[in-house]
């Protein structure tokens, strides 16, 4: 890590350090020739930079339009993920010098910009705030409009110079180091480019994302070229404007939010990356936000409960999706999407699924629905499916379906050709009666069964196991002589009733 030194200790170290001094009347040695930027309308080039105290200045040669073009930018800054303490200097190829800069760029680094001197011009972004900065870095072209050293042709070769604080540019190729030199590395980049037709960086954003209401999911963003930061405008999805991105490793960035109550469907989002020196890129991407239970996998989002009698559910199958497969139900291949509701059953009976007008209630136009019913999402089959039930018109009626208590069943409920908004949904449970191994102890029929019941129905602790309640026939009274009854009846391997 390199160390940061205050501008007095700086100073002080000037006064003890023998200064190096490079100066040349002739062109300097180049470590590379960056090549033409005075051919295209944009162009973006990175160069990697090491300093060392055997090296303390690094030559890089040009080729840049020697025109006073104010409708073109030119950056040249260094960068990297390190602080490290940099300073340009910018030459003609007569050894003029032209400019020169010390951290005006992010943290320690510098930073040139020629050109356009409106911010508010077509195609320039607003003054942004990099990483270490306290004041906005103009990114405006602050430095001038560039037109060389001199009047000459349309094109010319010029020079950069990169070196670590402290040094002193001067005409004829002249750096004059006198600071403390540890040596580090750094990004040297040249941007050269018209408004609107440059991205100093590029973003991969993974295609339209699947995501539920009141999720937390996390995007991955893959960047390439010169970051200082990646953010998101989340507040379709019903989250923050400015979700800050946390850099995980070389290229990609992650951003974590919450997706908000707002109503369901594909939301815009605009991911934004933020260069060093305040050019910004920004990329679209979808998030479709689903209902919750759009899948049989997601139907835990959507459990219900169900009491003795009828229980409405609402429903709305707009953005959720077909999660088959439905077609061993009955001969008919309908184009919607369908939404699922799991019932983790806690006891025995049998249950009605409804969307008949006649069980739930609603007056009106009655939703063309399909009804779906089986165990495991992943069975691979329903264990019940109907359509247009006789006497419902559109809607669909399930009946008498078994339910045994502590398995889970998962209800499809689909709109044959359109979404279906804010539907109902009736299940009607009868409670059957409780299981006749009372006790809990894995072993029925068994007499200790009748002798444990007994025993809690007059009111002692349960003798053995884990006894259940002494509502067996589940009709909601007891202590009932009927609820002895019946266990004696379904221990003889009758009906519950």
């Amino acid at each position: 890590m390199f160390t940061r030194f205050s501008r007095v200790s700086r100073a002080a170290l000037c006064a003890t350090v023998l200064g190096v001094v490079h100066a040349a009347s002739a062109q300097p040695i180049v470590d590379a020739d960056l090549g033409r930027f005075d051919n295209v309308a944009d162009r973006s080039l990175q160069q990697l930079v090491i300093v060392t105290p055997d090296n303390p200045v690094r030559w890089y040669s040009v080729t840049l339009p020697r025109v006073a073009d104010p409708h073109r930018l030119l950056d040249i800054f260094t960068w990297n993920t390190i602080a490290y303490d940099t300073e340009i200097g910018l030459f003609a190829a007569d050894g003029t010098l032209i400019a020169t800069d010390d951290d005006d760029g992010a943290e320690y680094f510098s930073a040139l910009t020629f050109g356009i001197t409106n911010p508010a011009a077509p195609g320039r972004v607003n003054p942004t705030t990099a990483p270490g900065q306290t004041a906005p870095v103009p990114n405006d072209g602050r430095d001038g409009s560039f037109s060389g050293a001199a009047p000459g042709p349309t094109a010319a070769t010029y020079y950069i110079a990169v070196t670590e604080y402290d040094a002193t540019f001067a005409n004829n190729f002249s750096v004059t180091r006198t600071g403390a030199m540890t040596g580090g590395l750094a990004t040297l980049v040249v941007n050269g480019r018209t408004p609107g037709g440059f991205t100093p960086t590029s973003m991969i954003i993974p295609a339209d994302t699947d995501q539920t209401l009141d999720s937390f999911p996390a995007l991955d963003v893959f960047v390439t070229g010169p970051v200082a930061s990646v953010a998101m405008d989340a507040s379709s999805v019903g989250g923050s404007n400015n979700v800050v991105f946390t850099h995980l490793f070389d290229n990609v960035w992650e951003g974590r939010f919450a997706i908000g109550s707002i109503p369901v469907g594909p939301r815009g989002v605009i991911v934004r990356a933020t260069t060093p020196i305040g050019d910004r890129v920004v990329a679209p991407t979808t998030i479709n936000v689903r209902a919750l239970g759009y899948t049989c996998a997601f139907a835990q989002d959507r459990q219900i409960f169900p009491q003795a009698g009828v229980n409405l559910y609402t429903y709305d199958t707009t953005f959720s999706d077909l999660d088959g497969p439905w077609g061993g139900c009955s001969p008919f291949t309908p184009s919607g999407d369908d939404i699922w509701i799991r019932w983790n059953a806690t006891q025995n009976g049998t249950a009605t699924f409804s969307t008949c007008n006649s069980d739930t209630g609603v007056a009106g136009a009655q939703p063309d629905t399909l009804l779906g019913f089986r165990r495991e999402c992943f069975i691979g089959s329903f264990d019940a499916c109907a359509d247009d039930t006789p006497g419902c018109g559109y809607g669909t009626r399930l009946a008498n379906i078994p339910i045994t208590a502590g398995q889970e069943y998962n209800i499809a409920i689909r709109g044959y050709d359109a979404p279906i908004v804010n539907g109902t949904l009736a299940v009607i449970f009868t409670p059957g009666c409780d299981s006749i191994d009372f006790n809990g102890d894995g072993l029925f029929p068994d007499t200790d069964d009748i002798r444990d019941y007994i025993a809690v129905f007059g009111g002692a602790p349960c003798p053995s196991g884990t006894c259940g309640d002494i509502d067996f026939n589940n009709d909601g009274l007891f202590p009932d002589t009927d609820d002895i009854t019946a266990l004696i009846r379904v221990f003889g391997g009758g009906a519950c009733s």
